[in-house]
């Protein structure tokens, strides 16, 4: 066996195996590290979603910077809807129907300005038609979830637009010429009450994503990596074994070879058995 290891061959799959272990070894705790950051994130939801509703002023005060604690958590706001600037979020579902949502900008009296999650709303071919959907007009008093900001990677075209693919807070300021909070509103309940459309979208569950299984999976394959090269050292040691017995005189058994020919030789063939003459 130590006389493979010198091989060249087998060094390079012993320098193969060693690397893809350790990075499919690095992989797993990467999606490991992955699967418990979203289930501290998973925890800050519900922790959120469970607490009573504060005034968005008590955790985002108009003069103060944003320390990230308010995500998740409910709020209570009052304002006025800025109904010019509806826009449609595009592909999202509801109960498995294919549709999409609707944001519209909440000016505060402060003069802030807020993206509310209002709803969903049936799919309709072609630029959504958000005339069945507007928000009342006057004040209104609304209760909700803060989230987090979605990315795009794209900008928002100037000018006249009905439908956008993510809520990114950035893009929409720009294209609303106004800075905008940190967080957009996933609307709960409102007065006064909304129209049939667009319809209340219930909050997601948490989840917590794919990252434990691709955790494991990883570390199987470095386990495959790893044990792999030791197996096939010792198979390839043993056929060679086997090889050198046999052209040594040995037979697949470790008997020598001329004996074993010799034993098959002196057995009695039971159907020439010979017969004493009369």
């Amino acid at each position: 066996m130590w006389q493979l290891l010198r091989k060249p061959r087998w060094i390079f799959l012993l320098v193969l195996a060693v690397g893809l272990g350790s990075l499919f070894v690095r992989l797993g705790f990467w999606q490991w590290h992955k699967y418990h950051a979203r289930a501290e994130q998973n925890t800050a939801i519900v922790t959120g979603q469970r607490a009573a509703p504060v005034p968005i002023q008590t955790l985002l005060p108009r003069d103060a910077g944003d320390a990230g604690t308010a995500v998740f958590r409910r709020v209570t706001i009052t304002g006025e809807y800025d109904g010019a600037h509806d826009l449609a979020v595009y592909g999202r579902t509801l109960n498995g129907q294919p549709g999409n949502e609707v944001i519209t900008p909440l000016v505060l009296p402060d003069g802030r300005v807020i993206i509310v999650n209002r709803g969903w709303v049936a799919f309709q071919g072609g630029e959504p038609d958000l005339t069945t959907s507007s928000p009342p007009t006057g004040p209104v008093h609304i209760t909700g979830v803060l989230e987090p900001s979605e990315t795009s990677g794209t900008r928002l075209p100037a000018g006249r637009l009905r439908q956008i693919t993510f809520i990114d807070l950035g893009e929409l300021s720009s294209w609303l010429g106004r800075p905008v909070m940190p967080y957009w509103v996933h609307l709960q309940a409102q007065i006064p009450a909304q129209a049939a459309f667009p319809r209340t979208v219930p909050l997601r569950p948490p989840d917590g994503g794919p990252y434990l299984g691709y955790a494991l999976q990883w570390w199987c394959f470095a386990f495959v990596a790893f044990a792999g090269y030791p197996f096939l050292l010792h198979r390839e040691a043993r056929d060679r074994r086997r090889q050198a017995e046999v052209a040594a005189g040995y037979d697949a058994e470790g008997m020598p070879a001329d004996l074993s020919r010799l034993e098959g030789s002196t057995k009695e063939d039971p159907t020439h058995a010979s017969t004493d003459p009369d």
